[in-house]
């Protein structure tokens, strides 16, 4: 019996609904076509920005390699997205400050 599987491709985008989506944006995210936040090795994540003509998408990576987009209907609401994601890291950050 043959059963089709979501994830034809385990390994660091088998999380997102189309693997081959993740893989193009997030190489497109490494090209230096978005903007970031966080860093892999001091933080342990990273997050990018990524927009194209039609569609926006932000790229999570965790230390560990795996990848997950977000996709997003307009370049404009994937930004809205990114900056309430830099919002909350920032308030994050300074909680810590505060606290050490």
């Amino acid at each position: 019996m043959y059963t089709e599987s979501k994830n034809t491709r385990p390994g660091k985008y088998e999380g997102n609904d189309s693997q081959l989506e993740a893989e193009i944006v997030h190489m497109a995210s490494l090209e230096g076509c978005s903007e970031t936040v966080g860093d892999v090795i001091e933080r342990g994540w990273h997050t990018s920005l990524v927009l194209g003509r039609r569609y926006g998408w932000i790229v999570y990576e965790d230390d560990l390699g795996f990848v997950d987009v977000t996709s997003f209907n307009t370049p404009e609401e994937a930004t809205r997205g990114f900056e309430m994601f830099q919002q909350a890291e920032r308030k994050k950050e300074r909680r810590l400050r505060w606290v050490t």
